[in-house]
């Protein structure tokens, strides 16, 4: 099924569509909320307003008819209290309410206005007013749903100026009873007002006064009070719409909300999570390709390494074998190029599998004691043949306050210094090559720095920053005078860097070139320390002079490598060879006679088990890949044949594969220890030397139990 082509041009524009829609939706949300609000809010205080001037009349009117009327009087029981508060919530409403404004615009001068003149009657001023209106809250233009109850078309204070306007009114109230109760109540409170002012008048006649409250208290009591009813009815029904209104707009916006939601979904996430999905699952197949390709990777590796070491054994051991051999001086000059030859591919097979492994991250650096001199010597020794044959001095110098002994990878820092070495050897035709190793120890962690200085041919200034470069090298031409696959000097700025260090270079071309790396390694505690014990006294500052000269001087000396090494004077041990190589049969065969050991030879485990039920070899050099039954199946049966006996002979595996995890392998199964191939003559005698030799087989054993 063909995958549905993801567009994500269109993602993009739904994603901003939501964007809008969502902020369209808050803002209007805001909007439409702080304005409900507010018409709320100003609807309820205009009806607690009118509520509250409403009252005020019905509490006049009682005291009107109680007869407790005291013209001029300002206490709090007085109508005239009540009255008073009657009209300043009555003047404020009027002038918030939709025609507010039109009163100056009647034409009408402020002298002649009855609202004017009842305010100067009444001693009520525009500040009173203006604090009634705040103290209600009647800050908006009144609603227009409350308007249609309340305003009236015409100023009510001028249509009820005067006695007899106030009389037409009565008559026709007597008459026309149906027409004054769809007065809107604007109309019929002002005309109260204008009735009941005069009353507090000090210049009133006591019949006029009588008569006014007659009309007042039939005004309240016809009018004023079933308006009022029918207004206070009017008012629930529109606090309930707009509250219905509310809902409906919170409706409405839920709804919309929904919808975009409900778009954002469907739209949106529906698809992402779809596309999320084939991504996923686009990944998850890679993942799973690439680990599929990863140990496709590993396994050939670990084959080609097998496959290339077993006869690269053959090849490197034969020569050695020839070399051992009496020949004439062409027949060795040739075998010694076949040896050169076969361990130059050896070191291209090397660094190639090294940079395959650090490059993928599965190079895994041991921590484990070692003496820093004694490998410098290691790596000097190495070279000093070369040396010898172009005549150079090669020195080796470290700092006497330095510790001896520290913890770290010790191979890998062999590995960096005999190729920092090599090359200066390599490419240094007279001079010399020194290593330097200085630094400081503080709180058990030194921190060193190693340098390989030589005089040689030098690396022009443009190329010094392309050579950690891998398969790059000073000269990349056809006619180069020196060989090499180019990955040296990258896997060692590898190496360094994992063990934490830095690496810099300086050159001079013609002149030689100086490779420097600082790495910080745990110093190894031991119980003797002598060079780096503090020399308090003149004869230990003596002792110690001796020392350093003394292991200078081992430095500097040849070294001595027999022809044909010895296990030594003691009684001929036997070892078990399990290899199914006929070419490494050859070999190890060989070497074994040469150093005089005797030997079995059976071609797979089933015949090493076969052998070890009637005989015991002192040793087994046991190879790991085998047919019928491998190595370590073998060892693992060898041991449990032991354990009741409380037996244990001493096995040695072989193997062609140069990939991590093959010691470990070895050493898990019972294996006592471990050799890979191609194996010359001198790892297979310090081998032997280790296990075979009581004084050390015995500590070594111990060891690995």
């Amino acid at each position: 099924m063909e995958q549905e082509k993801f567009n994500p041009n269109i993602l993009r524009y739904k994603l901003i569509t939501t964007a809008a829609l969502i902020a369209a939706l808050v803002v209007g949300s805001f909007f439409v909320g702080r304005q409900t609000i507010q018409s709320q809010h100003t609807f309820a205080n205009y009806a607690y307003a009118i509520n509250a001037m409403l009252e005020s009349l019905r509490h006049t009117e009682l005291d009107l008819l109680a007869e407790n009327l005291e013209v001029g009087a300002r206490h709090s029981h007085s109508p005239q209290v009540g009255f008073l508060e009657s009209l300043k919530i009555y003047a404020a409403i009027r002038e918030l309410d939709p025609d507010g404004d039109q009163e100056a615009d009647t034409g009408i001068d402020e002298d002649d206005n009855p609202a004017h003149q009842l305010h100067e009657t009444l001693n009520i001023q525009e500040s009173e007013i203006e604090a009634v209106a705040q103290q209600y809250g009647l800050t908006d233009k009144m609603p227009g749903a409350l308007a249609a109850l309340w305003e009236s078309e015409e100023d009510p204070l001028t249509q009820t100026n005067g006695t007899h306007a106030t009389q037409h009114h009565d008559e026709e109230q007597h008459e026309h009873p149906g027409n004054i109760a769809h007065e809107p109540l604007e109309t019929l409170v002002g005309r109260a007002i204008m009735i009941a002012a005069p009353i507090f008048s000090e210049a009133i006649s006591p019949e006029e006064r009588t008569a006014r409250i007659i009309r007042f208290e039939d005004l309240m009591r016809s009018s004023i009070e079933p308006k009022a009813r029918e207004t206070v009815a009017n008012l629930r029904t529109l606090t309930q719409e707009s509250q219905d209104w509310s809902e409906a707009v919170l409706l409405t916006i839920a709804f919309v909300g929904v919808t975009v939601i409900g778009f954002i979904v469907i739209g949106i996430f529906q698809p992402l999570e779809k596309q999320v999905a084939l991504d996923r699952e686009r990944i998850l197949a890679a993942r799973r390709k690439a680990e599929a390709a990863d140990h496709a990777k590993s396994e050939f590796l670990a084959n080609m390494s097998h496959e290339i070491r077993t006869p690269m054994n053959g090849i490197l051991g034969m020569a050695e074998l020839l070399l051992m051999s009496e020949m004439t001086t062409t027949q060795k000059d040739h075998a010694q190029t076949i040896l050169q030859s076969g361990n130059a591919l050896l070191t291209i097979i090397n660094d190639i599998l090294d940079f395959s492994k650090i490059n993928d991250g599965k190079l895994e650096l041991e921590s484990a004691p070692f003496d820093l001199r004694a490998l410098v010597d290691d790596v000097t020794a190495l070279v000093k043949p070369t040396t010898d044959a172009k005549s150079l001095e090669i020195t080796s110098r470290i700092h006497p306050k330095l510790p001896a002994n520290f913890v770290g990878d010790a191979g890998r820092l062999r590995q960096i210094l005999v190729n920092f070495v090599g090359n200066a050897v390599k490419f240094t035709d007279e001079g010399h090559v020194a290593i330097n190793i200085s630094g400081t120890a503080d709180n058990n962690i030194a921190r060193l720095n190693i340098s390989v200085e030589d005089t040689g041919i030098g690396i022009p200034e443009d190329r010094i920053d392309l050579i950690f470069e891998k398969f790059n090298q000073v000269d990349n031409t056809d006619s180069r005078a020196f060989e090499g696959t180019g990955l040296g000097l990258t896997i060692c700025q590898m190496l360094i860097e994992k063990m934490g260090g830095s690496i810099q270079v300086e050159s001079t071309l013609g002149h030689g070139s100086k490779f420097t790396f600082q790495l910080s390694l745990p110093v190894h505690q031991t119980k003797q320390a002598v060079l780096n014990e503090p020399a308090d006294t003149l004869d230990a500052q003596i002792n110690n002079l001796k020392k350093i000269v003394q292991h200078t001087h081992d430095t500097d000396a040849p070294q001595n490598h027999p022809d044909t090494p010895t296990m030594g004077d003691q009684e001929t041990p036997c070892v078990l060879v399990v290899e199914d190589n006929l070419v490494n049969q050859k070999v190890v065969g060989a070497f074994l006679e040469s150093l005089n050991i005797d030997y079995m030879i059976v071609e797979d485990g089933q015949q090493a088990l076969d052998i070890l039920e009637e005989n015991t070899p002192d040793l087994v050099l046991m190879d790991m890949s085998m047919p019928v039954l491998n190595g370590i199946d073998a060892t693992i049966e060898i041991r449990r044949r032991e354990a009741p006996l409380e037996k244990h002979t001493t096995i040695i595996g072989l193997t062609a594969n140069a990939i991590k995890g093959d010691r470990e392998k070895c050493l898990a199964a019972g294996m006592d220890d471990y050799l890979s191939k191609p194996i010359d003559l001198a790892k297979l005698q310090a081998c032997l030397q280790t296990w075979l030799l009581p004084q050390e087989a015995g500590l070594a054993k111990q060891t690995v139990i």
